[in-house]
């Protein structure tokens, strides 16, 4: 094959790779975002969900040879097979009436979409990312950024609460917690990181952007994708959110591995609340002392 054909074919291909990341794009900014500012109808959050993993999907399969240029590890790669039918399960567990919730049509689309992959991915297992223990390692350090994250924004976050825990319940809600981090990998995480700190930010490398302006741009995007808490949580949309893809789209630069800003992200997201429902509580009782 000469070199032309081989340019055709590269070509070809960077164009399905930068479709399927602006169809991700418009699928998260304006349609969820925008159309979560004036109204949250039904059929919103499962279509959203499903397009997006399924595109996700797409996007691995189609380029299950160079995972490695968009941060995603055997570790992210694993996570992102396995969390999403975890979280239909996590759904059904706590009887939510959620679409998603298993057996329901859409979630068994999760699980069709998974089962897909995991087959496709099988049949190109000599082109995946090989198994590295400082993923594990970095899943770790995500971990714990995403913990003192948390703990940084708790008190911006109590002005968004609408209830709080008494500090003496602390070890009574912490195994919600560690649920909850489960969920938010599958509903926030894999949602999410994969398209702006991995497809995104790979794609953009390869035209010869700097990274600095990458990890800028997918941060500007990421506030985009969550404009539906403009009028609603302010606090979340102008700190919270800006801060968090700054952290998240570091972690993600230092460690080259999508699976740290999976823990960081979900870890934050499930602490973020619980500790600001302490905060609260906390403060509660600590202003009428202080009035004393």
């Amino acid at each position: 094959m000469n070199s032309k054909a081989n340019s055709r074919i590269e070509k070809t291909h960077c164009i399905v790779s930068w479709s399927l990341v602006i169809t991700l794009l418009i699928l998260r900014i304006p349609i969820f975002g925008a159309i979560n500012i004036f109204t949250n109808p039904p059929w919103l959050d499962p279509v959203f969900e499903l397009g997006t993993y399924l595109l996700t999907a797409v996007f691995i399969w189609w380029e299950c040879k160079n995972l490695e240029d968009y941060h995603v590890d055997l570790l992210a790669l694993w996570i992102i097979l396995l969390a999403k039918p975890i979280q239909t399960l996590y759904l059904a567990y706590w009887k939510s009436d959620s679409p998603l919730s298993f057996p329901r049509y859409p979630s068994l689309m999760i699980w069709a979409i998974t089962i897909g992959l995991a087959v496709a991915l099988w049949f190109n297992r000599k082109n995946l990312p090989k198994f590295q223990i400082k993923s594990f390692v970095w899943f770790g350090i995500g971990t714990l950024v995403g913990i003192v994250y948390a703990i940084i924004l708790a008190i911006p976050m109590t002005y968004q609460v609408t209830s709080s825990i008494s500090p003496a319940f602390f070890w009574h809600f912490l195994p919600q917690v560690s649920f909850s981090i489960i969920y938010q990998i599958g509903y926030a995480a894999v949602t999410e990181e994969p398209l702006f700190r991995g497809f995104l930010w790979g794609m953009l490398r390869k035209t010869g952007m700097k990274e600095v302006w990458i990890w800028l741009i997918q941060a500007g995007l990421f506030i985009l994708g969550h404009m539906y808490y403009f009028g609603k949580y302010p606090i979340s949309l102008f700190v919270i959110v800006p801060i968090g893809a700054l952290i998240l789209g570091l972690v993600v630069w230092k460690s080259r591995m999508l699976s740290a800003s999976i823990a960081a992200h979900a870890t934050s997201n499930a602490f973020g609340f619980f500790l600001a429902r302490l905060v609260a509580g906390y403060l509660n009782k600590a202003i009428p002392m202080m009035n004393l």
